[in-house]
């Protein structure tokens, strides 16, 4: 019987031809595939998924304050008194759970009026 260190012993000075006919043999006799073991981790399937709701959060104003406050009124429909405390209590969200397009049609309307937006 051939002992362990034997075969560590002719492997070690074996020529490639030889080994990869004692591959191809192992193979065929054994019935095996001879591979590198391959890692396999498994996979998040929350971070596969593509956010489909978004939040648009009036950040604060660069430009007057009157046409962020009648942006925001436009908007949201509340009142005067309301669009004010909207545009003074920043950041404050001015739509929830929209579309991707959506909130880049809110953010422009409220970046045009000199608001600054943020897109979450």
């Amino acid at each position: 019987m051939i002992t362990q260190d034997q075969v560590v012993g002719y492997l070690k000075v074996a020529k490639r031809t030889e080994l990869q006919s004692l591959i191809s043999t192992l193979e065929t006799e054994l019935g095996v595939t001879a591979q590198a073991p391959q890692l396999i981790v498994p996979q998040n399937r929350e971070t596969e998924v593509e956010q489909t709701e978004f939040d648009v959060v009036l950040t604060g104003f660069t430009g007057k304050r009157v046409t962020v406050i009648q942006a925001v009124r436009k908007l949201t429909g509340v009142g005067l008194k309301e669009s004010k405390a909207i545009v003074e209590d920043v950041p404050t969200p001015i739509r929830e759970g929209v579309s991707k397009e959506t909130a880049a049609e809110v953010a422009g309307v409220l970046e045009e009026a000199g608001g600054t937006v943020v897109i979450q």
